[in-house]
């Protein structure tokens, strides 16, 4: 398991620092030794596993909810 800065960690998930630093924000995980930030590859991926959105699963999830407010369900 490899620990990156900040600035390597951004460049992994693809962003710039400054939304990287929103991430933090967010929750992203990382460890604090001292006063330096390290963040773990598997961290960065697990947070951005909880913003997948799958557009086909919405569709039907949305519509399995209108039919259970409906009382349409099995």
């Amino acid at each position: 398991m490899a620990w990156m800065k900040a600035k390597k960690a951004a460049e992994y998930a693809g962003v710039s620092l400054d939304v990287f630093e929103e991430f933090i924000k967010d929750g992203l995980r990382y460890a604090q030794p001292r006063k330096l930030r390290l963040f773990r590859a598997s961290d960065i991926d697990a947070f951005m596993e909880r913003y997948m959105i799958d557009r086909s699963g919405q569709a039907t999830k949305i519509a399995g909810d209108i039919l259970a407010s409906m009382n349409m369900t099995q």
